[in-house]
């Protein structure tokens, strides 16, 4: 996911995309459990999306206290 996309969003829209891709982080480690994933880069992938929706989230915050 790109910045870009997530800078039109509001929080709760953020906080509802950070739940899903928790969620979708959770399935793969579920799944790499039971056997093995085709692209192990996925738990990667998944654990920066959720950084840049955190960061999002954060920026959202910091712009509404001032």
């Amino acid at each position: 996911m790109k910045k870009i996309l997530l800078e039109g969003k509001n929080i709760q829209e953020l906080n509802g995309m950070l739940m899903e891709t928790r969620k979708k982080l959770g399935r793969f480690k579920f799944q790499s459990a039971n056997r093995p994933l085709n692209d192990n880069s996925q738990f990667g992938k998944t654990r920066k999306e959720i950084a840049r929706i955190m960061t999002a989230i954060g920026n959202i915050n910091k712009k509404t206290v001032k």
